[in-house]
């Protein structure tokens, strides 16, 4: 049994986004013509989000998190902010004082799981479709399915390093349940 589900927002590199929490931007380095740009030529990243023909943002395209994030998930959280399940906090706390053990980091073993994975430094692309979000990470070349369609959460899902996710829209958020996360993964570097 996982020490934890976690609930996830896309908007905010499908982590754990409320409308409070920053957006990662997309990758400006790769142009696209879809993407707004000022008169000098360079991406408008305060242009507003492109809507789907359901009228939700469109996420399609490549994406980028700030580094910030990989140190510390809960970066933008104040202390005590940071809603730990008991068994989580407890090896919260035992890493933080036994220091940081690559050895014991998935990473190490060229395997990387949710929610850590959207966290990396490397470029994502979100495929969107209306009845799934399809992730493909470019760190760790594996992909994320997050279905779309009315199906609810598996009662006893087969743990896993990415987990199962089902997904709807809540006004402009995409709001996405996961369960099922390998209990070895981690949430950031910490």
């Amino acid at each position: 049994m996982p020490i934890f589900s976690l609930r996830t927002g896309i908007i905010f590199g499908l982590l754990a986004a409320l409308p409070a929490l920053p957006l990662p931007a997309q990758w400006i380095h790769l142009p696209s013509k879809e993407t707004p740009h000022t008169a000098d030529g360079k991406p408008d990243l305060t242009a507003p989000a492109r809507r789907t023909a359901a009228g939700h943002p469109d996420l399609e395209g490549i994406w980028q998190v700030e580094m910030k994030y990989l140190t510390n998930v809960a970066a933008d959280l104040k202390d005590g902010e940071v809603p730990f399940q008991p068994a989580s906090k407890k090896i919260f706390d035992a890493r933080q004082n036994d220091g940081f053990d690559a050895k014991n980091d998935p990473a190490a073993r060229c395997i990387q799981g949710m929610p850590k994975l959207n966290a990396l430094p490397y470029p994502f692309k979100i495929v969107d479709t209306p009845k799934e979000v399809i992730i493909l990470y470019e760190g760790f070349t594996t992909f994320r399915q997050v279905h779309m369609d009315g199906r609810g959460l598996p009662k006893d899902p087969n743990a896993s390093w990415i987990g199962y996710s089902v997904g709807r829209w809540e006004k402009d958020a995409l709001v996405v349940d996961t369960i099922g996360i390998n209990e070895t993964t981690w949430m950031d570097n910490a």
